[in-house]
């Protein structure tokens, strides 16, 4: 591993995964119970398939993207899970657009900090999120000096900080 090593990971979408998959178990062994219970009737049709329906469109909104930044020496990697893809996108440190901490609110009037990254796409991609402002405002912090350190690395050629011996 690198001396100018940093990584992040939002890993708050698998709290959400975990939930989507015990949500489909549960729904399936509804539709079993029913199926084995004697048959479907009309009415059991039609509330099966409402139920199904609209526990897609649930997992769709819910889902999320795990991502996993990393910062070595002067190119930064973002690496985004989801649970059917995965995307990778690779830059160098010099190309990060902006990195910021943005306010979110539910519609209950809870509120969630994010920590984003504007890659040089000009996607923005969640790099950590949380209730505790201090605990996104200190990981966008450590981000922003990991970034600062790979610039300096890269432009001194991947000489920075490097002590001669003796």
């Amino acid at each position: 591993m690198s001396e100018h090593h940093f990584g992040i990971r939002n890993e708050t979408p698998v709290v959400a995964w975990v939930f989507c998959i015990g949500w489909i178990a549960m729904i399936l062994l509804v539709t079993v119970a029913v199926v084995m219970e004697g048959g479907l009737q009309q009415s059991d049709i039609i509330a099966l398939a409402g139920t199904w329906s609209l526990s897609i469109v649930v997992i769709l909104v819910i889902l999320k993207t795990e991502v996993y930044l990393t910062v070595e020496n002067d190119m930064v990697t973002v690496r985004e899970f989801w649970l059917w893809k995965f995307r990778k996108e690779q830059f160098p440190a010099t190309a990060i657009r902006a990195v910021g901490v943005v306010l979110k609110e539910d519609g209950d009037g809870g509120v969630t900090y994010c920590c984003i990254v504007q890659t040089p796409s000009g996607r923005k991609v969640t790099v950590s999120e949380g209730i505790s402002f201090a605990k996104i405002e200190k990981v966008q912090s450590d981000l922003a000096a990991a970034i600062a350190r790979a610039k300096r690395y890269s432009e001194d050629d991947g000489k920075a900080e490097i002590e001669p011996a003796g």
